[in-house]
């Protein structure tokens, strides 16, 4: 079954739910930094990054690029960076695992248990020297990638395999995904991300963007899951609302339960961009729920007193 090529960003609000499908390879991956393998141009671009200094964020000044692609054995990414000073670059660290982040450098994110609270960190400067960790603890597992510098820009190509993931690729999977970028060129500093609304540094992984392999297995998982969450929580939270006595609480759990029974119905055998973003308004209304949760125990304490 052949899905659409996709990358896309969402909004709720003020927060943004960003979706990158990577391609199978149909052919090895040579880590030469130049992305010259067919599949490189099977891949949908990845951009618009933003400036982390801020909620939201603003576009970065010089813009970054990635496209994704995997076998049975790696993640493979291909990262463009635009740089009009490659003559002023930083790059000044040579040894492995010793503060590679304080020359202009590519950093990888991945949450590869999609728990939104562990991830596996990569860092690789120009000169391809690399950093690694997880949870930052230094990781001292393989990975590999190779740095380009042209005259207008850099890129650099990235090896990672899944066993340093500590995870078996399989129908369905899903990944937390950063990909972001530290600039010291010329003096500019600046700190840029692909997936940015939260505003408050890369170590986030609830602010992660999802890897998506399989959308169709990927979106009945998640909808599973969701439906397991939401089975165990409302009983509980059903009889809490009640004996809170709070009108206002009773009508937020009315709509958030209807809300929910709605978007767990989604299950198409081809989704689309739309259906996708269900992931995120389900992951958005079991945090809803229990935070009502909180607040009706409240308000039953009070009615107690």
């Amino acid at each position: 079954m052949a899905f659409c090529l996709l990358v896309t960003t969402m909004c709720f609000g003020q927060d943004e739910f960003k979706i990158y499908q990577p391609v199978r390879t149909t052919e090895p991956v040579k880590m030469d930094g130049r992305f010259d393998e067919q599949d490189w141009s099977k891949c949908a671009r990845a951009g618009e990054f933003k400036s982390d200094r801020e909620v939201g964020g603003t576009p970065a000044r010089d813009q970054t690029c990635f496209r994704v692609l995997y076998d049975e054995s790696n993640l493979y990414f291909a990262v463009e960076c635009e740089e009009p000073q490659v003559d002023k670059i930083a790059a000044n660290h040579k040894e492995h695992n010793v503060d590679v982040w304080k020359d202009d450098c590519v950093e990888i994110f991945v949450d590869s248990e999609y728990n939104r609270r562990t991830y596996c960190h990569f860092i690789v400067n120009t000169l391809g020297t690399r950093q690694e960790s997880k949870d930052k603890n230094y990781l001292n597992e393989p990975w590999y990638a190779c740095a380009l510098v042209g005259t207008n820009s850099w890129q650099v190509e990235i090896a990672i395999p899944f066993t340093t993931l500590g995870v078996k690729p399989k129908p369905g999977m899903l990944m937390g995904l950063n990909v972001n970028r530290e600039h010291y060129a010329g003096g500019f500093t600046e700190a840029s991300c692909w997936s940015s609304f939260g505003g408050n540094g890369f170590h986030k992984p609830m602010n992660f963007g999802r890897l998506v392999f399989d959308p169709a297995a990927c979106l009945q998982n998640t909808v599973s899951g969701a439906r397991l969450e939401y089975e165990r929580l409302r009983p509980e939270l059903a009889e809490v609302v009640s004996r809170s006595g709070d009108i206002k609480v009773q009508e937020q759990f009315n709509r958030l339960d209807t809300e929910f029974k709605a978007l767990s119905a989604a299950g198409k055998e081809k989704p689309n961009l739309e259906d996708l973003a269900v992931i995120g308004k389900l992951e958005d209304l079991i945090g809803q729920f229990k935070e009502l949760k909180i607040i009706a125990r409240h308000k039953q304490l009070r009615l107690v007193l």
